[in-house]
Order: structure tokens, then C-alpha cells, then sequence
């Protein structure tokens, strides 16, 4: 096909409106399909997260002292501690001779503390583990641990790129339904007034 200055000057050109329809379209659609990908992502990352994570509330009373359940690392692990009351972690090879007194020597340093000034997180290897306390914890006392920290950590950065991909999804939406015909014309009439042409 030989192309000539008539056929430039007679070229269709698409009306606005239909071109903002067109992108209106193309919009939702993508919205629609980032946010299903952006709720498939969180829900994956909180399958998968949940895998590796055991959260509890459950302290033992034994003699005065207050006990959490086993905790059992199977390899680097971290160990986090919410509420507010003073727990100490300690390694299970020394619970028999921890009291009161010396509890401080043999625990292991926190790496954080939390909003009341009390050591929240515990980085550890593997082995098993109590976190430990002289005085009745209080209501809403939570501690959670996971083995295998770097996997956890890898995992968790799925369920915040699903987060974010989401709430990107949900503006992308609102600039779809922004882009309406400027004559407010309806999308069966913009058809027609091409279909006359």
C-alpha cells in the first residue's frame, strides 16, 4: 500500500473520549488483576510465615517462678517477647541451677526492647530455651519464636510485596473510575458516533 499525503490528511483520529474510555478500560482491568495477584501474595505470605512461627501466652508456675514452654531452635532462630513484664531467656542446660538471684548471669542478651523498656527480642542458635521470670507475668503477655530466621525473614518479605502491591492496586482502581468521558456520553453512545463515521 502506497502511503500519500491523503492518506495522512484523512486518517482517523480517535475521539478523546473514546481514548479515555479505552484507557478507563484498560485501568480497571489491570487494577482488578494486581489486586487478586496482590491478595494471592498475602495469603501466601501468611501460609507460609505461619509455618515457621508458634506464638503463646501459656506460662508455667513452678516454686515461685514462672515458666514458658519449650522452645526448641532448630537452627538460628529468633525468640520475641510483648507485654509488660520483665522475662528472662534462658538456655535449658542451665535451668537447674538458675534461681532468683543469679537469673542475670545466665541469660542471654536481648537485641531490642519494647515500648515498656523490657527485652523484647532474642536472637539465638540452635538449642532449647525458656524465658524465665521471678514475678507473676501480666494479662497480654505474648511471646512468639521461629527457627530458621533467614527463611522466615525471606518469607515475610512476600506477604509485604503483596501488602503493597494491594494497596497499589487500590489507587490504580481510583484513577480508573476518574477517567469518565469529559461529555459524560455514555459507552454505548461513544460506539455509535464512531460507528457513523
Amino acid at each position: 500500500m502506497e502511503l500519500n499525503e491523503y492518506s495522512f490528511t484523512n486518517a482517523k483520529i480517535p475521539q478523546t473520549d473514546s481514548v479515555r474510555l479505552f484507557m478507563r478500560k484498560f485501568v480497571l482491568k489491570m487494577g482488578v488483576i494486581f489486586i487478586v495477584v496482590g491478595i494471592i501474595l498475602v495469603i501466601a505470605g501468611i501460609g507460609l510465615t505461619s509455618d515457621y512461627l508458634t506464638v503463646s501466652s501459656d506460662f508455667h508456675n513452678v516454686k515461685s517462678a514462672y515458666f514458658s514452654k519449650e522452645m526448641n531452635i532448630t537452627s538460628d532462630g529468633l525468640v520475641a517477647l510483648d507485654g509488660n513484664s520483665t522475662f528472662y531467656l534462658i538456655n535449658a542446660t542451665t535451668m537447674d541451677v538458675v534461681n532468683s538471684t543469679n537469673i542475670a548471669h545466665y541469660s542471654i542478651a536481648g537485641i531490642g526492647n519494647n515500648s515498656f523498656g523490657f527485652s523484647s527480642e532474642f536472637l539465638v542458635g540452635k538449642g532449647s530455651y525458656y524465658l524465665v521470670s521471678f514475678q507473676s507475668p501480666r494479662a497480654g503477655v505474648v511471646y512468639s519464636y521461629t527457627s530458621n530466621f533467614g527463611t522466615f525473614t525471606d518469607l515475610g518479605i512476600i506477604l509485604i510485596i503483596g501488602l503493597a502491591v494491594t494497596a497499589i492496586s487500590f489507587i490504580v482502581l481510583i484513577v480508573g473510575f476518574l477517567l469518565k468521558p469529559r461529555k459524560g456520553k455514555t459507552e454505548k453512545e461513544l460506539i455509535e458516533e464512531e460507528l457513523k463515521e
